[in-house]
């Protein structure tokens, strides 16, 4: 029964595969499943295949055996990660929420200026009407005296009160700023994080079914962690991506990186992981080759996968 659910899952793998192949061409059928990220269905059609010979089955066996290893390290990695964003989500909302208080607080100042600038106003108005109706000219010119004086005085507090509202309508600028770039990496954090539940859910469920990038071609990678250089070539090769990779220049000489420019489609650095010397002149190699590059917010694996899975996630594009 068990083969029979197999075979029925797994139907249109086996029949691709010819009946009478030989030990060469079952392993290149094998192979190039392998590099495409064409795990489950290859695996049971050649291990359920009359002519593979037991060399061969060891051989596929290993391979996803080794494979099961890299993706349960990186799963766990990326758990860890996640909750780590988690954590971080949740304090740049309550940034978020201190900020609008600013903001909104600031707001409030603002209109009660404006509210007494416009009663200063309105006295001045009354006062210049009452010393039009004094009759005598005596009484006259006390009160243009007064009302000079008075308005002399209304003058300087509505000069300093539009000065207060200038720079609370500066401060009012700045806050908004601020709270536009908080929201912008609040929304760049949900995108990792919504990318990586995407990938452990995928990779819970069949790696066959991770769905394919959304970056074509080779794709070079500069700076960031070199510890992390594995688990980005295997989230790469799971994906069907060429990924090549440069330190920015730590260990690897930077006159590669023309070359390395030139071979690939697409450049990714991470801001926060590469020397400004090296992102200076990944630009210019991109500019004179007409390559894109995409600056990404952090060397972690979460933002690598956001790239390129088309989740969003990097700082700009050229």
């Amino acid at each position: 029964m068990l083969n029979k659910a197999l075979d029925k899952r797994h139907e249109s793998s086996i029949k691709r595969i010819p009946r009478q192949a030989d030990q060469d061409e079952l392993r290149n059928i094998w192979r190039s499943s392998f590099e495409r990220g064409d795990i489950a269905g290859p695996f049971w059609a050649l291990m359920s295949h009359p002519g593979t010979s037991p060399e061969l089955m060891r051989e596929i066996f290993g391979e996803v055996h080794m494979l099961s290893h890299l993706v349960g390290s990186a799963s766990r990695l990326d758990i860890a990660r996640l909750t780590q964003l988690e954590k971080e989500l949740e304090q740049e909302r309550e940034r978020t929420a201190r900020q609008e208080t600013r903001l909104k607080a600031a707001a409030n100042e603002r209109i009660a200026l404006q509210q007494r600038l416009r009663q200063l106003e309105e006295r001045a108005i009354h006062a210049e009407a009452i010393a039009a109706a004094v009759a005598p000219s005596a009484r006259i010119a006390r009160s243009t005296r007064g009302l000079s004086e008075a308005k002399e005085t209304d003058d300087i507090r509505s000069e300093a009160f539009a000065q207060r509202l200038a720079a609370s309508e500066e401060k009012s600028a700045a806050l908004q700023r601020e709270l536009e770039q908080m929201q912008d990496l609040r929304y760049a954090v949900l995108r990792e994080n919504e990318a990586l539940e995407a990938a452990i859910t995928a990779q819970i469920r069949d790696d066959s079914n991770t769905p394919p990038a959304q970056l074509t071609g080779p794709v070079l990678y500069v700076g960031g962690r070199r510890n992390l250089f594995d688990h980005l070539r295997a989230y790469a090769r799971i994906r069907g991506i060429n990924l090549l990779l440069h330190d920015g220049g730590m260990e690897d000489s930077t006159t590669l990186l023309p070359a390395l420019v030139g071979q690939a489609a697409t450049i990714l650095f991470p801001v926060d992981h590469i020397s400004h010397a090296a992102v200076g002149l990944v630009k210019r190699l991109c500019r004179e080759q007409q390559k894109q590059y995409l600056p990404l917010r952090s060397a972690g694996l979460a933002s690598f996968l956001t790239a390129i899975s088309g989740a969003g996630g990097a700082y700009g594009r050229p």
